[in-house]
């Protein structure tokens, strides 16, 4: 005779595994987008949660409403770090020296 034996483990349905966004990605944004003008001296590629959005200057580009920390990396590949509030609907400009920020 032989005897099936049953699981005592049921099959939970599969939930999305937590990990699978990059750590230093930025939150999703639930509400409206606002824009951000962006000039530094001397020009930088600006990244946003590891995405890149472009070298400066930057023009009226669509981001996520809320505070971010922008990567800057200049012509010699020195990442630096820019803090920022995107607000609703509106565009957020600013024009800074490179020297100024703190390195990453």
């Amino acid at each position: 005779m032989s005897e099936e034996k049953s699981s005592p483990r049921a099959k939970a349905p599969r939930t999305p595994n937590k990990r699978a966004q990059p750590r230093d990605s930025a939150p999703l944004a639930t509400g409206e987008p606002g824009f951000l003008t962006l000039s530094t001296e001397p020009q930088a590629q600006v990244f946003l949660g590891g995405q890149l959005l472009g070298e400066t200057p930057l023009f009226k580009v669509n981001v996520p409403s809320g505070k971010h920390t922008l990567k800057l990396v200049d012509e010699e590949g020195r990442a630096l770090k820019l803090t920022v509030e995107i607000k609703p609907g509106d565009t957020t400009s600013m024009r800074v020296p490179l020297e100024m920020l703190s390195r990453q």
